[in-house]
């Protein structure tokens, strides 16, 4: 992967300096060098990014959630928390490989569950997705939010940007009651743990954090 993207970016850069310099030397020079910090600027924030993941649990924000009763929860390479709070069930974790409103590729992701409406004995879908267009946050507006929320059947990840100082725990309990005062201003009542897992069992990726780590096997 981090061979492709230094190809993408390398050569761009190449053709520019052949046909300015019309030196084939310094042409593959700058390929050469392009490439390689590519690779390693690839490489430096992948495994930085994995280690934030799995440290930001001994976070003060993330030891407050724990004292309040959520729990850590790891699958293959994945570590978050999981948890009631106000009578929804949440993941919360931390994906340097997402993308929030204003184009951060680091954000704080918290996933929260509800029971999907029904109409006629099936899930309604065409209702899930005027909800999802009535809360579509835009990154084009004058002033972007720093976050974004993503629909799914019976979940909404809102993926909130964070810089290098982890959230605390005010921050992440006003981004919870952000998602929960939008569910019960839609009639969207909560589900139950064992539901959940009933419906993994059935589908792996259903109803899971959206973090490839959470699938892949160490």
């Amino acid at each position: 992967e981090e061979l492709i993207i230094s190809l993408f970016f390398s050569i761009p850069f190449f053709l520019i300096f052949y046909l300015t310099t019309k030196s084939i030397l310094i042409s593959v020079i700058v390929f050469l060098v392009s490439s390689l910090f590519s690779i390693l600027y690839g490489f430096i924030t992948e495994n930085w990014g994995y280690k934030r993941h799995c440290g930001i649990i001994k976070s003060k924000g993330f030891k407050k959630l724990i004292s309040m009763g959520f729990e850590i929860k790891k699958n293959n390479d994945y570590t978050g928390l999981n948890g009631v709070y106000r009578g929804y069930l949440f993941d919360i974790y931390y994906d340097w490989l997402t993308v929030s409103n204003n184009r951060n590729y680091k954000a704080l992701v918290l996933n929260i569950y509800f029971e999907p409406p029904i109409k006629n004995n099936q899930i309604d879908h065409i209702r899930l997705a005027k909800i999802s267009e009535k809360h579509i946050t835009f990154p084009w507006r004058l002033l972007p939010k720093n976050y974004c929320y993503r629909f799914r059947c019976g979940n909404i990840m809102m993926n909130t940007s964070v810089g290098f100082k982890n959230p605390t725990e005010v921050f992440i309990i006003q981004k919870m009651d952000k998602l929960i005062d939008l569910l019960k201003s839609e009639g969207l009542q909560p589900i139950s743990k064992t539901k959940v897992i009933e419906i993994r069992k059935l589908d792996r990726e259903a109803l899971a954090p959206e973090i490839l780590i959470y699938f892949n096997q160490s």
